[in-house]
């Protein structure tokens, strides 16, 4: 009998490590869009079948735009921000924050670098300007009507 109690506990604690384990890979901060707005995305992602779809966010207190980017660039491979369209997450970028203050420097590296500088103004970091093409855009004010949708270039 105290054999089997403690084969169950075993068993239990070796269950929820993996399922700790699991969740930690999936470190993820879901967005979700109004349904306009959403199946506007969806239509385009259906009609263009493509694996590496992600999005960039750009808002205002007036007005949200999400464009639909084809391709990843290097802020969306290493984000944990995902938004759902339909049944599946894309990644997520945010347009003016990763322009302004993007960096593309390994961050234990770069923290590394600004100990080593003790506030020197010799501390530089390799900034990116990420540059998209061929974009599909939704605008939307904070009513959730659409403002302008289609292509940009």
């Amino acid at each position: 009998m105290k054999r089997d109690f403690w084969v169950i506990i075993l068993i239990i604690f070796i269950f929820g490590c993996s399922v700790q384990k699991g969740l930690k890979k999936e470190n993820i901060i879901p967005y979700r869009f109004p349904s306009n707005v959403e199946q506007l995305l969806l239509k385009q992602i259906e009609e263009n079948p493509k694996e590496d779809y992600c999005l960039l966010m750009e808002g205002t207190e007036k007005e949200t735009k999400i464009y639909l980017v084809k391709g990843y660039n290097f802020y969306h491979k290493k984000t944990s921000y995902r938004g759902l369209i339909g049944e599946k997450y894309y990644p997520i970028s945010f347009l003016q924050f990763d322009i302004q203050y993007g960096v593309t420097e390994n961050a234990k590296k770069l923290l590394q670098r600004k100990i080593n500088s003790k506030n020197s103004s010799e501390f530089l970091t390799q900034k990116s300007y990420p540059l998209y093409h061929d974009m599909y855009k939704i605008e939307f004010d904070r009513q959730r009507n659409i403002i302008f949708e289609g292509y940009v270039y």
